[in-house]
């Protein structure tokens, strides 16, 4: 019954894309809104209900902005965004979760575009108020979701190959995904995911595992997957459990002010 259940919603999102294509073919930018607000619904349905599924831009404590985001995955329980009743909000960094950024194809320039933005965003400094204790993980998502992909799988993941090459592993997209066709993840995610947190139990096993060799831990440092109509439920698994595990994320709202004396005390 699940398998059938998210098969069905996969063919959905092809049919749905396909009718944006059809009904909107002299307006391609209207037809990617439409396509990310399919997204975004399916995402309040199927995403832990303590994340916000939102738009807008990020800000850190630097004065740095991301560029816009498609969609914005934030921990709406311990956070509100500046200009909130705006049409493009902001957020700061450290109470977002992650992004995704929406195509329509998987081409050499989509995915160049998509790059390039993950880097500036995972390069925003990040200063976290740590929730009593209770903030498992520091890392920030950057996704990737496509509704189209080139039908010979080996020419997606030799461009992702070609894209990401020379990139360390904090610059690079967690996840990139295709319904109905593939889903490859890289990035900090997979390392986390393979390694555990530096210092944790299991970081260490890994590390006597490969002799020592930090270089080791991240060989590979990528995986990608056809996994046809299994793509989207994988995804939806793998980026609610790692939302799960990283618990709620507060920024040190003191690190966004000036250098300067507050006032004095009469």
């Amino acid at each position: 019954m699940i398998k059938d259940y998210f098969d069905e919603i996969s063919h959905g999102l092809a049919r749905e894309s396909e009718r944006m294509r059809k009904d909107f073919a002299t307006h391609r930018q209207s037809a990617g809104t439409n396509r990310e607000a399919i997204v975004c619904k399916l995402l309040r349905q199927h995403i832990l209900q303590s994340v916000g599924i939102e738009t807008g831009l990020v800000l850190s404590a630097s004065g740095d902005l991301s560029a816009q985001s498609d969609i914005i995955l934030v921990d709406k329980n311990s956070n509100a965004a500046l200009h909130g009743d705006r049409p493009i909000p902001i957020w700061l960094v450290e109470s977002v979760y992650g992004v995704i950024e929406v195509k329509t194809q998987f081409t050499p320039s989509t995915l160049t575009d998509s790059v390039a933005k993950c880097k500036k965003f995972k390069a925003l400094p990040r200063n976290f108020a740590d929730s009593c204790g209770r903030q498992a993980i520091k890392d920030n998502l950057f996704c990737v979701w496509s509704f189209e992909s080139p039908a010979d799988l080996n020419v997606a993941k030799e461009n992702i190959a070609k894209e990401v090459d020379g990139l360390s592993i904090n610059e690079r997209p967690d996840f990139i995904v295709v319904p109905g066709s593939f889903l490859w993840r890289g990035g900090r995610y997979f390392d986390l995911t393979r390694n555990g947190q530096p210092g944790s139990s299991h970081y260490n096993q890994r590390l006597r595992e490969v002799g020592g060799d930090v270089e080791k831990l991240l060989d590979p440092s990528e995986e990608m997957m056809g996994l046809g109509e299994n793509s989207l439920f994988t995804f939806l698994y793998w980026i609610n459990s790692w939302l799960y595990a990283a618990g709620p994320r507060r920024p040190d709202l003191v690190k966004y002010y000036p250098s300067m004396t507050f006032g004095s005390i009469i």
